[in-house]
């Protein structure tokens, strides 16, 4: 899973934004259309927003999980910086578009300091992990996708994206890059979150059960682990997950996946049975929870 937290067919209005833009940027009677669109852009950034503080909470409670501390020690400070720089770009753009309110344009002076900003905004990403950096160094759009694959430079972009448009346009595009930005906080922070599993383990031997996150999007893929927590190993194991039984490998463990259709708050029986050192048949019952973000599949 690369981190997206909505399905793709709900970015389709903005990966083509921009194009529109620029296919309407030349006829004076657009106004309510850049309006509009600037509008559906800043809603979409709010859904982003409330998705992307979803996984920073969940990272926040890790902290405070036996089972999963360590980990988020490494991984949360991580995501806090993903969350500090992007808030910080996401702001420098809102007073800009306060500006261009003023002024009805956005000078080259300006779009240079911007391009400089949004410059050092993915190289700051890209510095604060390797893995993340390998992860998405190569598919993380800041302004579009062909303009960020070229060499550019500050007066390329300032005459290719601000250059004789009209102020709602020049609105419209920056809300446009904001919600790039958005869009990458919230696969980067997605991906931080991913790289914690989620373990309980009680009394000795007891139930091994793990699942790879409790925090996901429509049509992400759930894994649960599921085995007894031993040394020694246990004739006649068995395990259910969801009602079905699940094969044990090798490792002495049974992995259930499935992929999510349903938003909200959902629970998955879990059962083993095994036969303990004394020849008695034990069973333990546990349930473990996830989340899934978005609307619903319908049927």
């Amino acid at each position: 899973m690369d981190g997206r937290i909505f399905n793709d067919s709900k970015y389709i209005l903005l990966a083509t934004s921009v194009a529109f833009i620029y296919s309407c940027s030349n006829n004076s009677n657009n106004i309510a259309a850049f309006k509009a669109l600037d509008e559906g852009l800043t809603n979409s950034n709010k859904l982003i927003d409330r998705s992307t503080e979803t996984i920073y909470k969940s990272l926040e409670d890790k902290l405070s999980d036996p089972g999963t501390a360590q980990k988020a020690q490494i991984w949360y400070p991580k995501a806090d910086m993903i969350k500090k720089l992007s808030t910080g770009i996401t702001d420098y753009i809102e007073n800009l578009k306060a500006d261009v309110r003023k002024e009805t344009t956005l000078s080259n002076a300006k779009a240079a300091a911007l391009y400089k900003q949004l410059t050092n905004y993915k190289g700051d990403l890209m510095n604060i992990d390797s893995a993340m950096t390998d992860e998405f160094e190569k598919n993380i759009v800041i302004t579009t996708i062909s303009f960020d694959t070229i060499q550019t430079s500050q007066k390329d972009f300032a005459k290719n994206f601000f250059h004789t448009i009209s102020m709602e346009t020049v609105i419209s595009i920056l809300s446009k890059f904001q919600n790039n930005i958005k869009i990458s906080e919230n696969r980067m922070i997605n991906f931080c979150n991913s790289q914690i599993s989620i373990a309980w383990i009680h009394d000795w031997p007891g139930p091994l059960v793990e699942i790879n996150s409790k925090y996901v999007k429509l049509g992400d893929e759930i894994e649960i682990t599921a085995g007894i927590s031993s040394f020694l190993s246990y004739p006649g194991t068995e395990i259910s997950i969801n009602g079905m039984p699940v094969p044990i490998n090798y490792n002495g463990v049974g992995i259930y996946k499935f992929k999510t259709t349903k938003s909200g708050k959902h629970f998955i029986p879990i059962k083993l049975s095994y036969t303990d050192q004394d020849g008695k048949k034990q069973t333990i019952d546990k349930i473990i929870d996830y989340t899934v973000a978005g609307e619903s599949v319908k049927e």
